[in-house]
């Protein structure tokens, strides 16, 4: 017999929550929640937990991470769940379906077609299967980019999770890809799929939160940098990104609400970068930005 505890939570806080919880839960679910009008700033967070032991300790880490925070939290809800196996679970769930050009399946679906570009992902604990309207959106806007012409020879996936994104680019390029991740998981989840499609060669996996990794300094300037994590992370890293993009880099940003858009798109126009796509599925947002540095008739990039 197995329990959750569920609640829901400021996003900014889901860092905090999952660090202080990650060992005592065995899973960790996250739901973004999408209010008749999308301006919802929280989340349900929902963890797995073995034992009666592992309930206590838990409520104790959500009331005392709240405090510290100095947050409120919602009611927290129990539930007695039935032990799974929670891989093969999640395996079940997982079909193959297409994303533009891309056919994603686990990999013990075998791909119907050699000529298509297939993606092999095992579902796991990283973010990044691709059914997320924000990671699909994110692969329409890598083949945009390569539609129009675009060759880049370095670039960074900010947030690999899976390593999903960091696979599809290179499959569309014969570039260098740097995937950096704050979770060991992710990394190794990320390592292993980059290895399945025969592509781990031209991907680095980086342990780091922010552009400041030491190692990310002083490898030269990214063609393209791809970032699909959360609004309020987009923001912050908005001038870090100019310290490491090409002057006429390329930028794909995702990871939030359509209601958000205009204020992201305002942070980077202010700093020189101009509106190229946009993509929103089912409300969430997808843009490919340019920057313009040097370049005085840039235009502001946003209505």
């Amino acid at each position: 017999m197995g329990y959750t505890l569920q609640t829901k939570i400021p996003i900014h806080s889901i860092e905090k929550f999952e660090t202080a919880l990650e060992h005592v839960a065995q899973a960790i679910d996250i739901n973004f929640i999408q209010d008749d009008d999308y301006t919802s700033t929280d989340i349900n967070l929902k963890i797995f937990l073995s034992g009666k032991l592992a309930i206590k300790q838990a409520l104790i880490i959500f009331q005392d991470t709240a405090s510290k925070l100095g947050i409120e939290i919602g009611d927290i809800q129990e539930e007695i769940i039935q032990n799974k196996d929670w891989v093969a679970e999640s395996q079940s769930s997982f079909s193959p379906f297409y994303v533009g050009g891309f056919y994603i399946h686990p990999s013990y679906v075998k791909c119907p077609n050699n000529l298509i570009r297939a993606i092999k992902i095992n579902a796991g604990p990283a973010f990044g299967s691709g059914t997320h309207p924000t990671t699909q959106t994110c692969i329409l806007s890598l083949e945009y980019l390569q539609n129009t012409g675009f060759t880049p020879n370095q670039i960074l996936d900010m947030g690999t999770g899976s390593g999903i994104l960091a696979i599809a680019s290179a499959k569309l390029w014969r570039a260098h890809i740097f995937a950096v991740d704050n979770d060991p998981v992710a990394l190794k989840t990320a390592k292993d799929n980059s290895k399945m499609n025969n592509c781990s060669r031209r991907i680095t996996l980086l342990h780091a939160d922010d552009f400041n990794k030491y190692e990310l300094k002083n490898i030269g300037n990214f063609n393209l940098i791809v970032i699909n994590i959360l609004a309020n992370e987009v923001l912050r890293m908005s001038k870090s990104i100019l310290n490491i993009l090409d002057d006429q880099g390329y930028v794909v940003l995702s990871g939030f609400l359509d209601n958000q858009t205009k204020l992201i798109l305002k942070t980077y126009s202010n700093l020189e970068m101009t509106l190229i796509q946009k993509f929103t599925v089912n409300n969430w947002t997808t843009v490919i930005l340019k920057l313009n540095r040097g370049i005085a008739d840039a235009k502001d990039g946003y209505n």
